[in-house]
């Protein structure tokens, strides 16, 4: 009984010490389990969506309250608080669902771009890779939440705007590191990977931008 009730404080204990050891050095390779990689990614998703959401629910916040003095005038009223809660509840899982979506599709196309290279790394490892260099931005984006609640959301959001821009680097980077095992040169092997990920990252783009477009039109007119 002794080893069972130890093995949760011992997992947290050594998860904590990779955790450290990963934003020291994000390109170090480390044996760990496999669910720690899962740990960054779904912890980067829940924090973005919840990031958008503050901004999202201050927004439509703002257009109702510019709208209000025309919509009594019409004979409408605002929609009650716990209607505005659901939504933004609503609105949160659907945007953690969609980031999660796209940060996977990324590992996938490092995947996909590591076997243009015929580099031997397997799924596990971008994964693992791609949830190290990962952790930097979801503890930035973990303050950017606390700036955005503290009234600072422009910042925030030009703080944010600018990490993202970075963590759009992060698979041709992975890419670039990658072993060359072709016999092609190394450089066009990065163009025909750019090529790739940019017509599947356009695809995906397209859906997210549609979705969470309809989400912030309904949600506006939710309250009108």
């Amino acid at each position: 009984m002794v080893p069972i009730q130890q093995s949760v404080p011992t997992q947290s204990r050594l998860f904590f010490n990779w955790m450290l050891a990963a934003l020291k050095k994000p390109s170090l390779r480390m044996i760990k389990p496999a669910w720690y990689a899962c740990v960054p990614i779904f912890v980067e998703a829940m924090i973005i969506s919840l990031l958008v959401t503050i901004w999202e629910s201050r927004t439509v916040s703002a257009v109702s309250n510019a709208l209000s003095p025309v919509t009594s005038m019409l004979g409408y009223s605002s929609s009650s608080a716990s209607t505005g809660s659901s939504g933004n509840f609503g609105f949160f899982f659907r945007g953690f669902i969609a980031v999660a979506f796209v940060l996977y599709v990324m590992t996938l196309s490092i995947f996909i771009g590591k076997k243009i290279y015929g580099d031997p790394d397997g799924f596990r490892q971008v994964h693992d890779a791609f949830a190290q260099i990962i952790l930097p931005f979801a503890i930035l984006h973990l303050v950017l939440v606390l700036l955005s609640l503290i009234g600072g959301s422009v910042m925030a959001a030009v703080i944010f705007l600018i990490s993202v821009s970075i963590m759009s680097a992060v698979p041709s980077y992975l890419i670039a590191t990658s072993r060359n095992t072709r016999k092609l040169d190394s450089f066009w092997l990065w163009l025909i990977f750019l090529v790739a990920a940019f017509l599947i990252f356009l695809l995906v783009m397209i859906i997210f931008i549609s979705i969470a477009g309809a989400a912030f039109i309904s949600a506006i007119f939710s309250l009108v």
